[in-house]
């Protein structure tokens, strides 16, 4: 079996290095496919071939592109292309469909075209396509003589799946598990991110009632562990003594396809202030900063308060790794676009809202801020869905320390090469004791872990 892991070569979000973390976590699937006798290649640039170099990748196996060849070829040099292409149509793209459209078609739909100018919808697909042949064309010269049987992908990849039509992708991104004291998860799904996601194709399979007894046995493990530990305590207890409600707000990162593509809004200051103009000011709505990427400065902070005093953002939370799950015990609700935070409020029973179109929506208590005030004006016991965050943990997050034995691409990668696609996710990653014995033997209860 040939893999081919794609760290994206094109510079994202403002910064040469970010991805550096994707690539040293990506290590651990290279060193488990090759120590397994499979064949694995490492896709990057010129700077990400030193760290692959770092991380021990033998160099026959790592393709770097010159990052300036990737950017010569689009139309603009500062085109964001994963806005362009992450889009349900270029997850679905089969190259197949625009060779076997017949000659007939091709001329009424030039005769359309021809006679009728095109929308802005269709002009942009036009755009997009074209920087997708573009692309192509130069990872079509890197990539002579490879073919892998799977592509494994932080990003979408319509140029990699045309060149690869019959290549299985998976798109990777972080699972449920991800901060202390969870170890270390990704999913791996095949139809795309956010949503595009398995899950939302597939909603009414993406449940494991089998699983909630193991969920309730973590909950009885962890949740006295991060009550315990949480270093907001008194603050929290604070604003409890001046408020009605206390709410979470897991905030996101600005400039971000994963963000833009999902929702109307054009920055993280501008959720905030949605939120704060639908909630009572008898209620603290309490933000938190995406992990890497703190998207709120201190004088956007201050203007917001000056209109909205229950804006309380606690400076504190900035000196700790994942502050937001020590908040989750004490809050009455939790505010999110697409945050893991969301799944983390339901393993804390706690209300839950996405206001963005994504994976966690099939996870949501409520659709909308109106629906979260009614349920607390009328004392509504919120429905959690056990069913559906035991699939979550158990059939599609995968711990890395199972990813990284020398079995993974037998058991993970190789029977999902020929499965049906609803029935994708059917089986746990492992039997669920085995997976819960898994997490807490690979847990850290050393907690708060400062930044």
């Amino acid at each position: 079996m040939q893999v081919l892991l794609y760290e994206d070569p094109l510079t994202d979000k403002n910064d040469l290095t970010w991805r550096f973390g994707h690539l040293r976590l990506d290590a651990a699937i290279y060193h488990s496919l090759v120590n397994s006798g499979h064949r694995c290649q490492m896709l990057t640039n010129e700077f990400g071939a030193e760290v692959a170099a770092e991380a021990q990748i033998a160099p026959e196996d790592c393709i770097a592109i010159p990052e300036q060849e990737l950017i010569d070829a689009l139309p603009h040099p500062q085109e964001r292309i994963h806005h362009l292409f992450h889009e349900r149509h270029y997850y679905d793209f089969n190259p197949s469909q625009s060779r076997d459209e017949s000659l007939a078609a091709r001329i009424k739909r030039s005769i359309r075209r021809a006679i009728a100018p095109p929308t802005p919808q269709q002009a942009k697909r036009a755009y997009a396509d074209a920087t997708l042949t573009q692309l192509a064309e130069v990872f079509r010269r890197h990539l002579a003589g490879t073919a892998p049987d799977w592509i494994v992908t932080w990003y979408p990849i319509p140029y990699l799946r045309q060149l690869f039509p019959h290549s299985k992708i998976l798109y990777k991104e972080a699972g449920f598990f991800g901060t202390a004291p969870f170890p270390w998860s990704h999913y791996f799904d095949p139809c795309g991110f956010h949503a595009h996601s398995w899950m939302r194709r597939f909603p009414e399979r993406a449940i494991a009632p089998e699983g909630i007894p193991f969920v309730q046995q973590l909950r009885d493990y962890f949740l006295p562990i991060i009550r315990q530990a949480s270093p907001f305590r008194a603050s929290v207890d604070a604003l409890r003594s001046r408020y009605a409600r206390l709410v979470l707000v897991a905030l996101q990162a600005n400039q971000y396809y994963l963000f833009d593509q999902s929702c109307p809004y054009r920055s993280q200051a501008h959720v905030l202030l949605d939120i704060l103009r639908q909630l009572p000011p008898d209620t603290a709505v309490i933000p938190t900063l995406h992990p890497g990427h703190g998207t709120l400065t201190a004088d956007e902070l201050a203007t917001i308060r000056r209109q909205y005093p229950n804006c309380e953002y606690l400076p504190e939370t900035e000196r700790f790794m994942a502050p937001s799950q020590y908040l989750l015990p004490d809050v009455d609700a939790v505010i999110t676009l697409g945050s893991a935070v969301g799944w983390h409020a339901l393993f804390h029973q706690k209300p839950l809202l996405i206001i963005a179109d994504c994976h966690l929506s099939r996870a949501a208590t409520y659709s909308s801020i109106a629906q979260l005030c009614h349920a607390w004006n009328h004392a509504t016991p919120p429905p959690i869905d056990d069913a559906h965050l035991a699939w979550i943990m158990f059939h599609y997050s995968i711990p890395q320390s199972l990813y990284q034995r020398p079995d993974f691409a037998a058991s993970i990668l190789q029977p999902a090469l020929t499965a049906n696609l609803p029935n994708y996710f059917n089986a746990p990653i492992r039997p669920y004791a085995e997976i819960t014995q898994e997490i807490l033997a690979t847990s850290n209860s050393q907690l708060p872990i400062p930044k």
